[in-house]
């Protein structure tokens, strides 16, 4: 088949996330096939076609061809900004995706060693994006999500192998299959999720409260965790919502709002006796509610956004 598609779609992610330029450069070289030069020609000019794109889009917004992604490895390897988040072990990656996956983590090695020969192709490239992702010292699970998607293809191309090869056992495999996944979603993932969605349902439950007239979120200095509260979207009723990053700033304007979610990211908290814990869960977001329970000063719909957009998010 053509060579234009995959090439084209290879750079594209290479261009969206430059990251991945170096995985998407490892599976553009597995077009070429012996005797077949001109496949892969024609392929690697549709995938650096996106790639320029992005050059001309940084030079007209900021002035210099492919700026973001110098600006970016300028600030996060040379200045060492990313480093500020914290520093892993080169098998971070691994050991994490072995918690998650728990046993299943053997049965996807077991279908990858069953996989087809071309494949395994998805597999190398993404065992490649992994090795190169950890030698950076600052990791996040989602750096490597593109890596995941790949490890899972490979896996269910295995799956389907060993299906084929007993195919009177065909329906035993996939209600086994079926039966594991939903084990290891509800061991695993489902703690997961309602841990990370601890302020999101704080935020949902107050905003059904009929004395509600604002809510706060107290996260750390750098807001990483601000996620933990839905936004507009998430609330029942219009009532103001607001960021604060210390909790000096937050009491300042404690009379704005009479409910505070606080984020223990990294943050030691001692609310005067003005305020009531209601509830904390997983150890790590906590709500407020102020005694007296009236707000007095004016509504602020924007401060919310406002605060996100000064902090880059």
């Amino acid at each position: 088949g053509s060579s234009i598609p995959p090439g084209f779609f290879l750079g594209s992610a290479a261009a969206i996330r430059f990251q991945l330029a170096p995985g998407s450069g490892i599976a553009l070289l597995f077009l070429l096939q012996k005797r077949k030069m001109l496949p892969f020609i024609v392929g690697c000019g549709a995938f650096i076609l996106p790639i320029m794109v992005l050059g001309i889009v940084d030079f007209y917004t900021l002035g210099e061809a492919f700026q973001s992604v110098s600006r970016n490895y300028y600030y996060n390897k040379t200045l060492g900004v990313a480093s500020d988040f914290g520093e892993d072990w080169f098998g971070y990656y691994i050991q994490k995706y072995i918690l998650f996956w728990g046993a299943a983590f053997v049965f996807v090695l077991y279908c990858l060693v069953f996989s087809d020969k071309k494949e395994k192709i998805p597999l190398i490239v993404a065992l490649f994006i992994i090795f190169y992702h950890s030698l950076i010292g600052h990791k996040e699970i989602s750096f490597v999500y593109a890596a995941v998607c790949l490890v899972i293809f490979s896996t269910a191309c295995g799956f389907w192998e060993v299906v084929k090869k007993y195919p009177q056992k065909k329906n035993v495999f996939l209600t086994a299959l079926s039966l594991a996944m939903i084990c290891i979603f509800m061991s695993k993932y489902s703690p997961y999720l309602n841990a990370r969605s601890v302020g999101i349902k704080f935020e949902r439950l107050v905003s059904k409260k009929s004395d509600v007239c604002g809510i706060a979120l107290l996260d750390g200095k750098k807001a990483q965790t601000f996620s933990e509260i839905g936004g507009y979207a998430a609330s029942f009723k219009s009532v103001p919502l607001y960021l604060y990053l210390n909790k000096e700033e937050a009491l300042r304007n404690d009379d704005k709002y009479n409910y505070l979610i606080v984020s223990n990211y990294g943050i030691s908290l001692e609310l005067p006796p003005s305020w009531a814990l209601l509830s904390c869960e997983k150890g790590r977001v906590c709500l407020y509610r102020k005694v007296q329970p009236k707000c007095s000063g004016v509504p602020d719909f924007e401060q919310f956004s406002d605060q996100l957009k000064s902090l880059g998010k």
